[in-house]
């Protein structure tokens, strides 16, 4: 059951009706180019990730599920990010329960899962602030409710914490099939980029592809893609 907790208008930058079609085509490009790197059957897991902050990455993963829920496929967007949540705020939304609910054992699944504006896209929202986020995020709770989420949903999407800056989304990126790394035009810094790269390596996770945003280029044909960059 999924609970509708609207409280809000989704913020600027997320996909809607009103999106112009450079936007939509480029995140429909996204999606194609990763299905050739995610299973081809069962439930696709990717992890959306950055160096640092404030590169888009949670903008990217809102916006991605949106385009392969439109395809019909029942998506989840996972909220790992449990020092600073934000997809709650960028789809509209409240909820006090959620990921960290479910890991502490404070909440049951179908209490935490919220219905978007989109259909066929659910969230689980951060939760509540906890004082340990590694070691909930690290906690044998986590691969069991993965399982769960598995048997619900066709692709799950999880937005974490940048990957050069804190260790939690490697903790994650240990249960997707790869990571989808989100780089600024003018803002990442490849010290840092590298430094992630290099700890997704060391825990065996792929980076699939890269998303380049913030985009000034004058161009129109180059505008089109500047949402999507490398995927393999």
């Amino acid at each position: 059951m999924l609970h509708k907790l609207q409280n809000a208008a989704p913020a600027a930058g997320i996909l809607s009706s009103k999106s112009g079609f450079e936007q939509l085509e480029s995140y429909q490009m996204l999606r194609t180019n990763l299905l050739f790197s995610l299973p081809q059957a069962g439930c696709k897991k990717l992890l959306v990730t950055s160096a640092g902050a404030g590169e888009g990455k949670s903008t990217v993963c809102v916006n991605l599920g949106m385009t392969f829920a439109r395809t019909g496929s029942n998506t989840l967007l996972v909220d790992c990010d449990l020092r600073s949540p934000s997809l709650h705020r960028y789809l509209g939304l409240s909820g006090k329960l959620g990921l960290s609910s479910l890991l502490a054992g404070m909440a049951k699944l179908d209490e935490c899962l919220v219905a978007t504006p989109a259909e066929h896209l659910a969230l689980l929202p951060a939760g509540i602030l906890p004082p340990n986020p590694l070691a909930l995020l690290e906690s044998p709770v986590m691969p069991a409710l993965l399982a769960d989420l598995e048997k619900r949903f066709d692709c799950i999407l999880f937005d974490t914490p940048p990957a050069a800056l804190l260790p939690d989304a490697l903790a994650v990126a240990k249960q997707a099939h790869g990571a989808l790394f989100v780089v600024r035009q003018g803002e990442s810094r490849y010290g840092e980029i590298n430094k992630a790269l290099q700890a997704l390596a060391r825990a065996q996770v792929e980076a699939l592809g890269f998303v380049l945003t913030g985009s000034r280029a004058q161009s129109r044909r180059y505008h089109r893609y500047s949402a999507y960059y490398g995927a393999r």
